[in-house]
């Protein structure tokens, strides 16, 4: 161990250390999205119905998880993008990405649940997109082949979508203890240093992105 022992221990500890903070700051923002309340897919479907305007574009929102039936709640970015605009988009798509166990998706890369369509009132629509581990995302290409299929309600040219994003800000509450305090200080270094999701899957590049920055209380 004096002789040299030592390092492996040290660079294992570090990367543990890493894991560790890592994974405690990711469950902490999930924590807070479960714990803020959200519409149904049936409320918004109520809700986009009894809309007289709507904003004429489509927009895709980004989902935490699969939406695959009206009882599922949506993004909390969606009251967001209300909120900031006064209007609901006339076609909406949620998309949830998913890395699969296997190192590539040869075929049924998407699965597509159409909650609402109507002919001048647009469309709602959940999309979950699966990648395997071996493969380099690129959701834009594959959201651009369902829209020349017509199979979702998009502009063929990426160059007029509108693709909603969250970027969370942490800030801890007075009462916070020391050793949470430098776990979040932690956090904040490797999450500043890391690439957003949206960025590793490839979107960004041709299509409009708005971005939401999400306040989360630590404490």
């Amino acid at each position: 161990f004096p002789q040299g022992g030592y390092v492996p221990l040290l660079i294992g500890s570090g990367v543990f250390i890493v894991m560790i903070t890592w994974r405690w700051g990711r469950k902490l923002i999930h924590q807070e999205y479960r714990n803020e309340q959200a519409m149904t897919v049936k409320e918004l479907v109520v809700l986009k119905q009894d809309a007289q305007t709507f904003i004429d574009r489509s927009v895709v929102i980004m989902a935490h998880k699969m939406i695959r039936t009206r009882n599922d709640t949506v993004p909390l970015l969606t009251g967001f993008f209300t909120d900031r605009y006064g209007l609901l988009p006339k076609n909406l798509i949620f998309l949830n990405i998913i890395t699969k166990k296997v190192s590539h998706i040869r075929k049924n890369r998407c699965e597509i649940r159409v909650f609402q369509k109507e002919a001048g009132r647009g469309s709602i629509v959940s999309i979950t997109m699966m990648f395997g581990f071996m493969e380099n995302p690129n959701v834009e290409a594959v959201l651009e082949g369902l829209a020349q299929k017509h199979k979702i309600r998009l502009p063929v040219d990426p160059g007029n979508w509108l693709i909603h994003v969250s970027s969370e800000k942490l800030v801890p509450t007075k009462k916070i203890d020391p050793i949470k305090r430098f776990m979040l200080n932690f956090f904040l270094i490797l999450k500043r240093n890391s690439l957003p999701a949206y960025h590793y899957y490839g979107l960004g590049k041709e299509v409009n992105l708005s971005m939401e920055i999400t306040p989360v209380k630590v404490s």
